[in-house]
């Protein structure tokens, strides 16, 4: 039986499928970078008020949350767009949420989880790096 076995069911199709999902994730929340006010406003939290440009810093990390999302959605430099996800994640998880990934911020965490896996196993089915 197929799900009792350690063999991989799928490898490339499945991967390829998380791949674009989380791509689709991160370039969803990125999206907010076009929306000024939502940008005011982290801009606006206390944790940003430490930088020296806090509006700066709110769009680097949307912009790169945006252009992660869409490198991993179609599957270009996924490597690369991977350590981008994973570094502005950990930002979020270790800087903005205090380190709390184990129950109330863990989506970020999550992410990063998911950069490491595309990293060590590629883009999967259906992208551009595979064809390449």
């Amino acid at each position: 039986m197929p799900l009792l076995n350690s063999k991989p069911l799928w490898p490339g199709y499945g991967l390829g499928i998380a791949r674009i999902v989380t791509g689709f994730f991160m370039a969803y929340h990125g999206y907010e970078v076009f929306d000024v006010k939502t940008m005011q406003n982290y801009a606006s939290w206390p944790i940003f008020q430490k930088f020296p440009s806090p509006e700066i810093t709110a769009y680097i990390g949307k912009g790169l949350e945006l252009v992660s999302g869409i490198l991993l959605l179609v599957g270009l430099w996924t490597r690369l767009a991977s350590v981008i996800m994973i570094a502005v994640m950990a930002f979020v998880t270790f800087v903005i949420a205090d380190g709390q990934f184990w129950y109330r911020d863990q989506h970020p965490f999550l992410f990063i989880l998911l950069g490491w896996i595309f990293i060590t196993q590629g883009p999967g089915a259906f992208s551009i790096d595979r064809k390449r």
